[in-house]
């Protein structure tokens, strides 16, 4: 059974799956960093936490927080692939996922780039 370590091989698979997102970033998905080169927009996500809950029995679940970055030349981009994604994640239950909630966003401006963050509590 994977846990919450492996979030972010799932979190991969539903974002690049989707071929509405996959035609606002093309392939343009990437864990923890983009390539050097990367062509805008793009995004990337991580894993900030994983906090087992135990009981008497052993691990019922881990909480794990992630962070979705979103980065375009303009500001509308990025909101417009912000909603898809939020759309991919929030609510989401799986055979892996037994809920994703959206925490938090954020947004900033950042090497004349314009950047979404959502921030994501997931239970695993």
């Amino acid at each position: 059974m994977e846990t919450g370590l492996s979030v972010n091989k799932h979190i991969f698979q539903i974002l690049s799956k989707d071929e509405a997102l996959a035609k606002m970033v093309g392939k343009n998905i990437y864990p923890l960093v983009a390539e050097e080169d990367v062509k805008l927009p793009f995004i990337t996500f991580t894993k900030s936490s994983v906090v087992p809950s135990y009981y008497k029995v052993g691990v019922a679940d881990d909480k794990v927080s992630f962070t979705v970055n979103i980065v375009a030349n303009d500001y509308v981009t990025t909101v417009n692939i912000a909603e898809r994604i939020r759309q991919l994640l929030e609510g989401k239950t799986s055979s892996y996922f037994k809920r994703i909630e959206l925490q938090n966003c954020y947004e900033n401006y950042s090497n004349d780039n314009y950047v979404q963050n959502l921030q994501f509590l997931a239970i695993i």
